[in-house]
């Protein structure tokens, strides 16, 4: 998972070669792929994708690759998870979907493209705040903005 986590491409192809715990997880449920978004290298992702990895998967509180990739602002790697078919509506165990982490992040690109993939921007189950007051209480004044425009 450090591996993944620090871009270490070569380490991480061997390791794929030799063990077969690709989906091995940590104490909090995070794959080397969760890892691999949460770092932002785009060719790991892409090997780990190539393994055929559950990019879906959650962890223990139901946070998934592409909620961490869009709070980290790593736009080419949520713009690969779409393109794989990730669910871009699913939620975690408060509620939060990547639409959500996104406006929280501050990548007004991510929050396009979601809005562009006509992603739900009105979920929000168990969170007391909307996608616009998250984006207020992080002062991301661009995405309030859009989200006021285009929501």
């Amino acid at each position: 998972m450090e591996a993944c986590f620090k871009g270490h491409l070569s380490i991480v192809q061997l390791l794929i070669e030799k063990i077969d715990k690709i989906n091995f997880t940590d104490h909090e449920g995070n794959t080397s792929f969760v890892w691999s978004c949460i770092g932002g290298n785009i060719a790991i992702v892409n090997l780990l994708i190539y393994t055929g990895i559950d990019i879906d998967r959650a962890n223990v509180d139901g946070i998934t690759a592409l909620m961490r990739a869009c709070s980290g602002k790593h736009l080419e790697i949520v713009r690969l998870l779409i393109e794989k078919g990730v669910q871009i509506n699913i939620a975690d165990s408060e509620g939060r979907t990547p639409f959500y982490w996104a406006c929280s992040g501050g990548n007004i690109d991510i929050v396009n493209l979601l809005i562009d993939k006509k992603c739900d921007n009105q979920i929000h189950k168990h969170v007391k705040k909307t996608p616009v007051m998250v984006a207020c209480e992080n002062g991301h004044l661009p995405i309030v903005q859009l989200l006021t425009e285009r929501c």
